[in-house]
């Protein structure tokens, strides 16, 4: 609850300037006033060290809960690609194995539909929309898929950034890589359907070994056909 506390007090802000607050805001807001000051003041110093820590972009490991708050946007590199990818924490629970402790992070990430779905089969259509806002036919769809991370126990204070998993706003360029994502994702989406392009980058191919699925990367700098079943 104590890394939550934030968002209460936002939430608790909006509902007292809220012009119309309805029979519930009025309940929820009466439970605030009891619930905050009582974790400011059993948690003062656990708050004062999050507050300091996170403050010059800094965690300990027995501290992460606090920046792992769910509905949060995530940056971490994608083990096909390697690159940034952005996605929304589902979940973070804390976990123990052999080696010692360690956070499993549920992340949903967009994807492309597989071919031959239909919008009459998704429950988690999301669409995309035009720069201008409209929407032009059905046009391609797309939907989140959960992906576990872990972040494995690390000793002392870390910089957020140089974690694996990591909240954008600890990014030291967090508006830069915003935009980039966003241009970045626009010109995939664009991509749904068939087309012959020229690329130059890596490509990538799954492929059995020993009834074992690897995945094979290539350096690809030629004209390629992309089909849809295989985006």
């Amino acid at each position: 609850m104590v890394a939550f506390v934030p968002r209460f007090e936002q939430y608790e802000r909006a509902l007292t300037a809220a012009a119309e607050p309805t029979e519930e805001d009025t309940r929820v807001l009466a439970s605030l006033r009891i619930f905050l000051p009582y974790i400011r003041e059993n948690y003062r110093q656990t708050l004062a060290r999050i507050a300091s820590l996170t403050a010059h972009g800094e965690i300990t490991f027995d501290l992460l809960y606090a920046v792992l708050i769910p509905g949060s946007i995530i940056l971490r590199r994608c083990p096909i690609t390697r690159e940034t990818r952005a996605m929304r924490l589902v979940a973070a629970n804390l976990a123990y194995n052999q080696c010692g402790p360690y956070y499993a992070l549920y992340l949903a990430g967009l994807e492309a539909s597989p071919a031959g779905d239909s919008a009459e089969d998704s429950t988690e259509e999301i669409g995309w929309e035009a720069d201008d806002g409209t929407r032009r036919g059905k046009g391609p769809r797309f939907g989140y898929e959960v992906t576990r991370v872990s972040l494995t126990h690390f000793a002392g204070v870390q910089q957020i950034h140089s974690l694996s998993s990591f909240p954008i706003q600890y990014h030291p360029e967090a508006a830069r890589v915003h935009a980039t994502l966003v241009s970045r994702g626009r010109r995939w989406a664009a991509l749904a359907g068939v087309h012959h392009v020229q690329y130059s980058g890596t490509a990538i191919m799954r492929e059995w070994d020993q009834h074992e699925l690897k995945l094979r990367r290539f350096a690809v700098k030629s004209r390629v056909m992309i089909d849809k079943g295989e985006l």
